[in-house]
C-alpha cells in the first residue's frame, strides 16, 4: 500500500498533478480489533468515539451522547445504527444502516443517534 501510494505521488509529481489522497485508510486504522468506532462526520471524520466488546443491549447513545455519520465494525458480530427521534428519548427506529462484522461505511446517508 505504501510503495503504491509513493509510485502515485512520484508519477504525479513528474505529471504536475496532484496525487488523491488514500481512501481514509489512516483514520480506520485507530478502530482496533474488538471495537466498533463511531465518526461524527462521512469519510471517518471528527473526532472518533469507541466501544470496546460490545454485546448487544438493546438501545443505546452513540458513545459520548452524539451521532454518528460513519462507522467502522471490527467486532464479530453485526450492529444496526438508527437515525432515531431528535425529540424526547433516543431511539431505535426511524432510518437504519446494518454494519456487518469486519466492514466500514463512510456515509451512513444520515447521523445516526443510537445503535444496538
Amino acid at each position: 500500500m505504501i510503495k503504491t501510494a509513493l509510485a502515485t505521488v512520484i508519477v504525479a509529481a513528474g505529471l504536475g498533478l496532484a496525487a488523491p489522497a488514500p481512501a481514509s485508510a489512516a483514520q480506520t486504522d485507530h478502530c482496533y480489533p474488538g471495537y466498533i468506532c463511531f465518526y461524527p462526520q462521512a469519510n471517518f471524520q471528527g473526532e472518533m468515539t469507541s466501544h470496546y466488546n460490545p454485546w448487544w443491549f438493546g438501545c443505546g447513545d452513540i458513545p459520548g451522547g452524539g451521532t454518528a455519520r460513519s462507522v467502522v465494525n471490527n467486532d464479530d458480530q453485526t450492529w444496526t445504527l438508527y437515525a432515531g427521534s431528535s425529540v424526547g428519548p433516543r431511539m431505535c427506529n426511524g432510518r437504519q444502516v446494518k454494519i456487518g462484522p469486519g466492514t466500514s461505511n463512510a456515509d451512513l446517508g444520515f447521523d445516526a443517534i443510537a445503535w444496538n
